[in-house]
């Protein structure tokens, strides 16, 4: 009888790591997720913000002003975000898209873009985990008067 309970609670355990360890690995930064993109050798060539989800009239602007860019890019460093593959349909409110050039090999350099579909909520398909100030800088930009907005 002291065995089997013994058995069942090494198998209880057990069951419980794995859980712990399988729910632990949707746990991820927003440095960790795009460090091959972004990191500090990067160099950020311009952010183009989209406003507006697939369904509404959107408008855009892109930001090549360097104090601008580290400002939006400092607000998405150190985000904690958890995977939710099950995700609800996200009607962003922002699509933000930076370029960024990196150097692969000695002398051999890589300009490419990644895009980011963003709300107050979610980074993709990645829930924004704790309270944040994420978003804080791109509406200031969209509310600004001095920032040149295209209509689509």
């Amino acid at each position: 009888m002291n065995k089997r309970i013994i058995w069942i609670a090494v198998l209880v355990i057990f069951i419980v790591g794995i859980t712990y360890l399988i729910n632990e690995q949707k746990y991820t930064t927003f440095d960790e997720l795009y460090s091959d993109q972004l990191n500090e050798d990067s160099i950020v060539r311009s952010v183009t913000i989209r406003i507006g989800g697939i369904t509404e009239n959107y408008a855009h602007t892109t930001i090549e002003d360097e104090e601008v860019i580290d400002q939006i890019v400092e607000s998405l460093r150190g985000l904690e975000l958890k995977e939710n593959r099950n995700a609800p349909f996200m009607e962003e409110d922002y699509t933000v898209r930076i370029t960024t050039t990196n150097e692969i090999e000695e002398g051999l350099l890589r300009t490419e873009s990644f895009d980011l579909r963003l709300d107050g909520d979610y980074l993709n398909q990645y829930q924004v985990v704790g309270e944040t100030d994420h978003l804080s800088i791109i509406e200031r930009l969209v509310e600004s008067e001095e920032v040149e907005w295209e209509r689509e």
